[in-house]
C-alpha cells in the first residue's frame, strides 16, 4: 500500500499515515525500515498488521517510496 505521513510525534516515536479516501493508518517507529526518520509528508509503502490490542491494525513495513531515495530527495 501507498500513503503519506500526516503526523509524527518524533519524541514519542508514532505517526499517521494517510492513505487517501479517509483512511489513516497508525503506525510505530519501530516498524520503520529506513535509514532517515520519518517526515511529515513523506510518501511511504507499508504493509497492514495487528496492532497492540486485539482487533486494532497498524502500519507495518514502513519504508519511503523509492524514488525518494534514489532521487536524492532525502
Amino acid at each position: 500500500m501507498k500513503g503519506k505521513i500526516s503526523q509524527y510525534k518524533e519524541l514519542n516515536g508514532f505517526g499517521w499515515i494517510f492513505e487517501g479516501f479517509n483512511k489513516v493508518h497508525f503506525f510505530h517507529v519501530s516498524n520503520w525500515n529506513a535509514a532517515t526518520i520519518p517526515v511529515v509528508g513523506m510518501e511511504v509503502e507499508f504493509e497492514i498488521g495487528p496492532g497492540r490490542k486485539p482487533g486494532q491494525t497498524q502500519a507495518v513495513n514502513v519504508a519511503p517510496v523509492a524514488s525518494q531515495v534514489e532521487g536524492g530527495a532525502l
